[in-house]
């Protein structure tokens, strides 16, 4: 982000992604980037292409690179801070936006260098003070995670702010991404910011990306590794230096179907949402492992367990008096299954049994409640989650209306199962109107992705959902 604009005419028209969501403010961001008077006299840089027509064409599955690892910028790419203008940051430092301006700041006398410096440390605290995660970024990392494709973190910001980034963004956010039973949360296998200038030079020098493909034991040039930015210059152009795939992520909407680009910043992969880049990577990449894009049609699909305990078969059966007799301990019983076991909670809602439920929530225990609400069962659904898939409005209720003594939920309705349908994707794709409207009035989350990439209202053919999710992401996004 401080590397010079530049701008670049070139051969290739861009067209935008059709779908997509606007986010209030970007206008307003573009002057950061792009000087006024420029963007009146010049083409800007912009994609090279939109996600229907990608220079990586999709090939057959054996000719596909295989993704074996995700580097992304940070501002622009993964985080917005608002009152950064780096406009004004050139300006106040007396440097052209033709010049990189750490550079210029070097070559400064002492006196100047030190006083740019300042101006320089003061904007930037100021944008670690606005800064906020832009919208699907870590839903994207959750999904990486999911499908063990590591990732890292280049940046001309310094580790100063990539740390306010981490402790209080990323981290509180990613935790919260995954389920409680998953052993980690998505995190940057290598994070490099311009502090680290003495061993490696910043971007758009390739050697940052030569030095994370060391460390995943990749042999460049390797479109193994995908290199993801908002910058065509920056981003894309110090990926395609290192020989690696690029993506580029028009956060600042400079595309349009008038601007043209250079080849030599020409993307891979364009998006105008951070959120549709898992899709697109299915369709052109290899994805390695269980829920990769590798697995034979019909292997994910599975038989209907039957209940194994005494609690699980009497919940089905809805008789409470054989429950009655049961001890706490039986009645939050898992049932053996290498694919997970259902609870007594998990059959109760499974078969509709409400009185069951009712009974189940009243005698399990207030210390065990919360876990055995999101206890992951058969294939990691809960019970929350087999609600939605039925569309068991009723079954849904009960769970929502448990509340902790900090009044907050008891119930995670962002849980998916093993195959990464979340409780949204279940409804929306049963197109079960209800249970998404209750979902939706409780904060679903609208960006899960399940693991072909796609969100709820990507994942559903009923329009009056579709349009239902898409309403509250976009009021989300601009709220």
């Amino acid at each position: 982000k401080y590397w010079p604009t530049g701008i670049l005419l070139g051969r290739r028209l861009c067209s935008s992604l059709a779908f997509s969501t606007t986010t209030t403010g970007r206008a307003s961001q573009l002057s950061f980037l792009y000087p006024t008077a420029t963007l009146s006299t010049t083409k800007v840089m912009a994609a090279s292409l939109s996600t229907s027509q990608p220079p990586l064409q999709p090939k057959d599955d054996d000719d596909r690179p295989t993704l074996k690892g995700v580097v992304f910028d940070m501002d622009g790419t993964l985080t917005n801070s608002p009152s950064l203008d780096f406009a004004k940051m050139y300006a106040r430092c007396n440097v052209p936006r033709d010049q990189d301006i750490l550079k210029a700041i070097l070559s400064m006398p002492p006196s100047d260098a030190a006083s740019a410096q300042r101006i320089v440390d003061e904007m930037e605290e100021e944008g670690r003070q606005t800064m906020y995660l832009i919208p699907g970024a870590t839903q994207v990392a959750a999904w990486l995670h999911y499908h063990s494709i590591p990732m890292a973190l280049v940046t001309r910001n310094t580790d100063k702010t990539v740390n306010v980034m981490l402790e209080k963004h990323w981290n509180p956010a990613t935790e919260s991404a995954v389920p409680k039973n998953k052993e980690t949360s998505p995190s940057f296998d290598i994070i490099l910011s311009r502090d680290n200038n003495q061993d490696i030079p910043p971007k758009p020098h390739p050697a940052s990306l030569e030095y994370i493909a060391s460390k995943w034991s990749i042999d460049l040039p390797s479109k193994d590794i995908l290199m993801v930015g908002d910058n065509l210059k920056h981003d894309v152009g110090f990926g395609k230096a290192a020989g690696v795939s690029t993506a580029f992520f028009d956060f600042h909407r400079v595309c349009n179907n008038e601007e043209e680009i250079d080849d030599d910043v020409a993307p891979d992969l364009h998006v105008n949402e951070i959120y549709d880049l898992p899709a697109l990577l299915c369709k052109h990449y290899s994805i390695d492992g269980p829920l990769g894009t590798n697995v034979p049609r019909g292997t994910l699909k599975y038989s209907t367990p039957e209940p194994k305990t005494i609690a699980g078969q009497a919940s089905v059966q809805g008789d409470i008096a054989k429950l009655s007799t049961l001890t706490q301990e039986e009645l939050v019983a898992q049932d053996e299954n290498h694919l997970g076991g259902n609870t007594p909670l998990i059959w109760a809602v499974d078969a509709g049994q409400l009185e069951v439920v009712d009974y189940l929530l009243q005698n399990v225990g207030e210390e065990n409640l919360k876990d055995h609400v999101n206890a992951r069962g058969y294939l990691g659904a809960t019970a929350f989650c087999r609600a939605c898939q039925k569309g068991n409005v009723d079954a849904m209720q009960r769970l929502l209306t448990l509340k902790t003594t900090d009044d907050s939920m008891v119930a995670d309705i962002n849980i998916p199962n093993d195959k990464m349908q979340y409780p949204l994707h279940f409804a929306a794709f049963k197109r079960h109107r209800e249970a998404v409207s209750v979902l939706l009035e409780n904060g679903a989350d609208t960006l899960v992705l399940d693991r072909k990439g796609r969100t709820p209202a990507e994942d559903t053919a009923d329009e009056v959902i579709r349009d239902a999710i898409l309403s509250e992401r976009r009021k989300r996004i601009s709220g």
